[in-house]
């Protein structure tokens, strides 16, 4: 085990902090883990982070399942012409389809932040999938890396380096570093915002996006909170803590952008009844159409408000 103990790592506060029992629910192993509220920062942090970490993750985990399959290859394809500004596709994509991140990018290229030809790391990008967005898109200058994915099963073309941010070596400055749900599994949260930091171009932007634990999720559903995914999540930020941890380094945050979705309340709520997301009657626990538009009309109320339960942080370099 490493053994975080009590202190919390983000802001050093040892008085008052709490301990909360968090069982697994993704696979559906139920085992119990601890995590530590600090009282201070909010930040909520896994106090023994187990040492096979592989037994929690499988081939159906996140960026790491397989979707070379007919479904993903079109939505590839619509994501892409989104992002090469196909004005057809920007008017009649479904508004699902297209990831939060992809609707940003798209921003930053309008407003000159970044250009097609900009640098571009993704850490943590599994088999490339956002990659391969943004290549369909026109992006030129892709490299991802990923600790956990070999370079054979890779099923797009693009540099990729199998190595963990800390381990990462090179002397490239990047313009656009994205992490999508990447960062809450890393340890030595410093450490690791540091090498962010040393990998950003001065002008460059890094978007770190993470699941947040508002007051309003934390309230809501505590310990049954679907995204703190024990024990693979090994930090869930506040705003606060996050602010803290930048605050360590020579980065800033220019913005902060909430994009939760409604599964903030059905995978919570399935959780609260014990239904563990691989359970077979997952998709059976279902709810009605007034249910689904009620919670997305909260959601929406609750990302204006910064106070939902993910969001990108929009990061650069101090001036």
């Amino acid at each position: 085990m490493i053994e975080n103990g009590d202190v919390c790592p983000i802001c050093g506060n040892d008085n008052d902090n709490h301990v909360f029992v968090v069982k697994e629910m993704m696979i559906g192993l139920r085992e119990d883990f601890e995590y530590v509220e600090c009282s201070n920062c909010g930040c909520l942090f896994l106090k023994d982070v187990p040492e096979n970490m592989s037994r929690y993750y499988d081939s159906d985990y996140g960026p790491h399942q397989n979707n070379n399959n007919l479904k993903n290859k079109m939505l590839n394809k619509v994501v892409g012409l989104y992002l090469s500004n196909n004005s057809l596709i920007s008017t009649i994509a479904p508004k699902d389809a297209v990831p939060p991140v992809a609707d940003l990018i798209k921003g930053l290229v309008a407003s000159k932040a970044i250009t097609k030809k900009s640098a571009v790391l993704d850490v943590g990008c599994g088999q490339g999938n956002f990659l391969n967005y943004l290549k369909l898109g026109g992006f030129k200058d892709l490299t991802g890396i990923d600790l956990f994915m070999e370079e054979k099963n890779m099923i797009y073309d693009f540099k990729f380096i199998q190595s963990s941010l800390e381990d990462f070596n090179t002397s490239r400055k990047f313009d656009l570093i994205l992490s999508n749900h990447s960062f809450e599994h890393m340890p030595n949260q410093l450490v690791n915002m540091k090498c962010l930091e040393n990998l950003v171009s001065d002008e460059g932007l890094i978007l770190l996006r993470i699941p947040v634990k508002s007051k309003f999720v934390w309230d809501t559903f505590g310990v049954n909170w679907y995204q703190i995914d024990a024990p693979r999540h090994l930090f869930l930020h506040t705003v606060k803590s996050l602010e803290i941890l930048c605050s360590k380094t020579n980065l800033v945050i220019e913005d902060i952008i909430f994009d939760s979705s409604h599964l903030l309340f059905t995978n919570s709520q399935k959780y609260c009844q014990d239904i563990a997301m691989r359970d077979e009657n997952w998709n059976s626990v279902t709810f009605s159409d007034d249910e689904i538009k009620n919670y997305k009309q909260q959601v929406k109320k609750l990302n204006e408000d910064k106070n939902a339960d993910q969001a990108t942080f929009i990061l650069k370099l101090k001036k």
